[in-house]
């Protein structure tokens, strides 16, 4: 009990740098969020540490509400107030983390193919959840910027082609045709993505 004092006490001597620094934390995630919303409105996503990053990634919302919640807590002395600023940011905290749990596929994995001239990347993302499953496709356009790409890749029942190996790949001038399994009965499908959109 001495010891939380004592760490209490050497916090609330801090405050004022805690303050600057939650406030920074706050201003880079918003600016993260903005930045990620401007290139996603543009058909681009930031491609970093193999994941394409989307405005619906949970964590970002989770630092912004808590930032927040911590800048209140520091501002609002009344003891009620706090007790509030506490249970509103826990639950928004708790929600944000399930929503982006519930609705976002966890599982997602990806392949890169580079086209036989070496000038295009190509970018599958492929996912499932529940009973589907679907690929969207990238091409690259700079170092971890992608550009989305008009693409139908769906399967059944979950099914992930390019996991499994279950597809063929042809470069063609301005367009690429992937063949791939749809997961039921050895069923083939096509996708036509055109690079020169």
């Amino acid at each position: 009990m001495k010891d939380l004092k004592k760490t209490c006490l050497i916090l609330h001597g801090q405050r004022p740098l805690i303050l600057i620094s939650v406030i920074l934390v706050l201003l880079l995630s918003m600016g993260w969020k903005v930045l990620v919303c401007i290139l996603k409105s543009n058909g681009k996503y930031l491609f970093l540490n193999r994941m394409v990053y989307y405005d619906e990634h949970g964590v970002f919302n989770t630092i912004i509400v808590g930032a927040i919640g911590v800048i209140l807590f520091f501002i609002f002395h009344n003891k009620k107030a706090r007790v509030l600023i506490s249970v509103l940011c826990i639950s928004a905290l708790l929600l944000s983390i399930s929503v982006s749990n519930a609705f976002w596929p966890p599982d997602r994995e990806y392949f890169s193919f580079v086209s036989p001239d070496k000038r295009t990347t190509l970018i599958i993302e492929e996912c499932s959840w529940l009973l589907g499953g679907w690929s969207n496709c990238y091409v690259e356009i700079k170092p971890y910027l992608l550009e989305k790409l008009d693409s139908d890749i769906t399967t059944d029942d979950g099914y992930r082609p390019f996991s499994a190996g279950d597809y063929t790949i042809d470069w063609e001038d301005n367009f690429v045709l992937i063949t791939y399994g749809f997961g039921n009965a050895g069923i083939q499908k096509e996708s036509v993505l055109n690079l020169s959109e």
